[in-house]
């Protein structure tokens, strides 16, 4: 059968009557089979397009079957959707076959447009839901809900408002948390409550607790002293800083290890005593070590040789014990830079007769008998003579190596305060035998052959005679010039003579009239002395010169000179056809080896002074050191 679409008319369903619209329309048409009117019932089947040949399918298919057709024409409802229709151009394709027919549809053309009619369920009075897609242009302030918040009106929101990007003054609003706050606030925004900086005298009504104030402290009050703990052990223990250790054990001395270098400020302190009759040992770290010059009771006991076996004439040391330099009578200099263990020959061949060293060892003035004066300013290594060449008996330095005297045999006093490159003559010619000064090269002592002793309190120019004439062969002198130590060679007045008030008087001292001594030297504080004696023999003295005690552990070849480090903790020795004796025990041994041991009711402070030296400041009872 072939059919064939004359007309169709597209009509609003009745549905527009009522209220709730829906998306239905009526459709009307007519048509013929080969030229034939059709009354009957047909099957009618709508599918809705978006052009008019081809396209895509919008909605569909949808049958209407039976449809009843008279003389061609008919009436059907169409239902596709509001969705259907956005509002673009849609095409309605029409299929037919008799009703019961089971057959294909057969698809008349062309297409029908829909027309706007069907677009009337879009209508400005639609009270359904339109999507927002489909809405264009502005809706008008009045015809938005009055729960809206607009922008020329004072807005009370009475709800919380949450806004990640608020910008502006935010003045009014309340109720902000701190957290989102962005910026500095100006002081003038703060309470007054609150303390500033930068305000001076601010008083705080409560009270304040802090873990780490720093600054001076001026002007608190009520802030409790530092307590000084100490704690009883009775076992080994690991020290810290600002603590004291009671050892109470009676077996076994328990151990206190120094805290690491790193863990202990220069100026800290660690106390250790003892209760126990075990007594107590301190330990020590890598690198670490204690200076016990002032813990010995006794100086000069052991004695080491080093050095060649050759005619030594004299010999110095600095201030603290590592740097030495010995002579010999007609031969070179030799140093040693870790006091006497190992010496190393100098180039100057000479018939020296004295030395003298600044406080750390690095200048040097020695004297020539029968020849010029030199000085070393590295200590020892190069000599540099000076005029006048004659029979240099005796030498000193100030500790910083730049004020000199000397002295000759039947000459005058020389004075240089340039570190030797000058000298000036001072006083008469006289048999002058030996010559020593102040640390600071104010005061200075010389003695005659012959003679008598002579002081000077202005670097050498003006000189006093003191005491009697006497065979004097050699004098010293404490730091401050106040203490001095000198000795006669023979006769009966062959004494050891010392005095206390910078030279005016002085006493005799020391073992038997009949000794010849040939050198003495002297501490920084004047308490330790040695001596030497041409016969044979070393005498040391630790009481300033009141008692002395020969080291019977020396053998007694024929000494010439002496010399003492700043704290007579180091000795030294040197005579005619025998090695160099030393005798030197400046700390502990370096290291983890090294150790401080003290006896029952003995106590030590030690003192960090940084670089893992430690200073006893305070001591008493037996306390040694390993």
């Amino acid at each position: 059968m072939k059919f064939k679409l004359f007309t169709c008319l597209g009509l609003l369903s009745s549905a527009l009557a009522v209220v709730a619209q829906t998306s239905a329309f009526t459709y009307q048409g007519q048509f013929n089979s080969n030229g034939i009117t059709v009354t009957g019932l047909l099957d009618f089947r709508f599918t809705l397009h978006d052009a008019a040949a081809a396209g895509t399918q919008m909605a569909g298919p949808l049958t209407n079957a039976p449809t009843g057709v008279t003389n061609g024409f008919f009436t059907t409802v169409i239902v596709f959707g509001s969705a259907a229709f956005d509002g673009n151009a849609r095409w309605l394709e029409i299929g037919v076959r008799t009703n019961g027919d089971t057959n294909a549809f057969t698809t008349l053309s062309p297409r029908q447009q829909i027309t706007a009619t069907p677009y009337a369920v879009r209508a400005a009075n639609y009270s359904g839901t339109i999507q927002t897609t489909n809405i264009t242009g502005k809706i008008n302030d009045t015809n938005l809900s009055a729960n809206v918040a607009l922008l020329t009106n004072n807005v009370v929101f009475t709800k919380i408002l949450t806004a990640s990007n608020l910008i502006g003054g935010a003045l009014g609003l309340t109720n902000i948390s701190a957290t989102n706050i962005i910026g500095t606030l100006p002081d003038a925004r703060l309470s007054t409550n609150v303390a500033f900086v930068n305000t001076s005298n601010t008083a705080f009504l409560g009270s304040i607790s802090a873990t780490n104030f720093h600054g001076a402290g001026g002007g608190l009050t009520n802030v409790p002293g530092r307590k000084f703990n100490s704690v009883a052990i009775n076992s080994n223990i690991q020290a810290f800083p600002n603590y004291g250790y009671l050892a109470t054990n009676d077996t076994t001395p328990p151990v206190v290890t120094l805290p690491l270098t790193a863990n202990i400020d220069a100026g800290e302190t660690i106390r250790v005593s003892a209760s126990g009759a075990a007594g107590w040992i301190i330990a020590q770290n890598t690198n670490q070590t204690i200076l016990v010059a002032n813990l010995l009771k006794n100086v000069g006991l052991a004695w080491r040789t080093n050095g060649l076996s050759l005619n030594w004439k004299a010999v110095g040391v600095s201030q603290d014990g590592q740097k030495l330099v010995a002579a010999i009578a007609g031969g070179v200099t030799h140093s040693s830079a870790n006091s006497g263990v190992t010496w190393s020959p100098g180039l100057t061949s000479a018939n020296w007769s004295s030395l003298a060293s600044s406080a750390n060892g690095v200048k040097w003035v020695a004297g020539v008998n029968g020849g010029n004066i030199y000085t070393s300013a590295n200590s020892g290594g190069g000599w540099t003579a000076h005029t006048p060449n004659t029979a240099w008996t005796g030498v000193a330095s100030s500790w910083d190596g730049v004020k000199l005297a000397a002295c000759v045999n039947g000459g005058q006093i020389y004075v240089s305060t340039d570190s030797g490159s000058n000298w000036s003559p001072r006083d008469a010619n006289r048999a002058w035998s030996a010559i020593a000064s102040s640390g600071d090269g104010v005061n200075l002592v010389a003695c005659v052959n012959g003679g008598q002793i002579y002081t000077s309190s202005n670097s050498g120019t003006n000189w006093t005679a003191r005491d009697t004439t006497r065979n004097w062969s050699c004098v010293a002198s404490s730091a401050d010039g106040g203490t001095l130590v000198a000795g006669v060679s023979s006769g009966p007045t062959g004494f050891l003579y010392v005095s206390y008030d910078y030279g005016v008087t002085w006493n005799p001292t020391g073992p038997s009239s009949t000794l010849t001594w040939s050198s003495v030297a002297c501490s920084g504080d004047g308490l330790r002395m040695i001596a030497s004696v041409g016969e044979g023999g070393v005498y040391v003295s630790q009481d300033a010169g009141a008692t002395w005690q020969v080291r019977n552990n020396l053998p007694t070849p024929a000494y010439n000179g002496v010399a003492c480090s700043g704290d007579g903790s180091t000795m030294v020795a040197v005579a005619t056809s025998s090695q160099i004796f030393v005798s030197s025990q400046t700390s502990t041994t370096i290291g983890a080896s090294g150790q401080l041991i003290g006896s029952r009711l003995s106590a030590v402070e030690l003192i960090h002074a940084g670089n893992g030296v430690f200073i006893p400041i305070s001591y008493v009872g037996n306390i040694r050191a390993k």
